[in-house]
């Protein structure tokens, strides 16, 4: 993230959309998915159906950890869990 902020030198990109980030990671349900639709109106997801791996983020150490580390964590739950009940 940052990259439209390096180009410019204007470090308002990055800043609003780290801002958008924490925004969405908040919306996410309680299996720590996210809908694939948002209404930017009304701010409420529009299509509820979900996956893994469907998107993509770029998170720097500095300043996404919290977000970076519940990740992983998820992901390795879930690991764990279909090792053991397959």
């Amino acid at each position: 993230m940052g990259a439209l902020s390096k180009m410019t030198g204007d470090p308002i990109y990055e800043s609003v959309a780290l801002r958008a980030l924490r925004k969405l990671w908040s919306m996410q349900s309680s299996l720590k998915l996210f809908g694939t639709t948002l209404d930017v109106v009304t701010g409420q997801w529009i299509e509820y159906s979900s996956g893994i791996g469907a998107g993509r983020l770029t998170l720097t150490l500095n300043q996404n950890w919290d977000i970076l580390y519940s990740s992983v964590r998820w992901v390795m739950q879930h690991i764990i869990y279909m090792f053991i009940v397959f």
